[in-house]
């Protein structure tokens, strides 16, 4: 499935890079060249590193916890994403309801996850007013931490899969998965869980659950 993501994108490359240098073309089509051969080499690039991360978690995969309020995770998102999301056009919010809760979690690990799930969002955003919100509440037992957009969404069908490796939809057999499935592995090894559903922003809401520090 890599290797099919990779040769297309690539093929475009080779392309493209074989016109620039055989053809005579004038300057803007060079240049519009230049772009397409750009755009490829990202697509290529992040694909690769995404499957580096996925591959270096899975060979460290002890987690290292130490106590950590909800009220920290308020401000450590708010600090992490705040000006970038804003820089993007952006509206963020964080809004902290579980506010003498705790958690055991391995800060590094858990500000993967948050990364992962804020920047599928950004990516997979289509209107002008774009939307992240951040929920944190919680019960006896558990510490729930919603993260919400505005985005494209998942059809409803394919909630349960987005989070497996290497999750591949049949149009242009396109890789989306690694990333939520870091996601899920990293959840899992803190005793917690991992889902998706439908936001109220009518995007994609993805769900963790915590155990709470007793």
């Amino acid at each position: 499935s890599i290797s099919h993501d990779i040769k297309t994108p690539l093929t475009s490359i080779l392309g493209y890079a074989e016109r620039i240098k055989n053809s005579n073309i004038s300057e803007q089509k060079k240049l519009q060249y230049l772009d397409t051969v750009y755009e490829k080499a990202l697509e290529i690039q992040e694909l690769v590193d995404e499957f580096d991360e996925y591959l270096s978690y899975n060979l460290t995969k002890q987690v290292h916890t130490e106590k950590v309020d909800t009220e920290t995770i308020k401000s450590s998102l708010e600090y992490e994403y705040g000006a970038e999301l804003e820089m993007v056009g952006v509206s963020f919010k964080v809004v902290n309801n579980a506010e003498k809760a705790s958690v055991m979690i391995d800060r590094t690990k858990m500000r993967r996850v948050f990364g992962n799930i804020v920047g599928n969002s950004v990516k997979h955003m289509l209107s002008d007013e774009k939307i992240i919100e951040v929920e944190i509440s919680s019960n006896r037992d558990k510490v729930f931490i919603n993260i919400s957009d505005n985005g494209e969404g998942v059809e409803d069908e394919k909630l349960e899969i987005i989070f497996e490796p290497l999750y591949t939809s049949d149009e242009g057999r396109k890789v989306a998965g690694l990333g939520l499935a870091i996601c899920r592995d990293i959840v899992e090894s803190h005793g917690g869980s991992i889902y998706a559903k439908r936001s109220k922003f009518g995007g994609l809401e993805i769900c963790i659950e915590l155990q709470k520090v007793k």
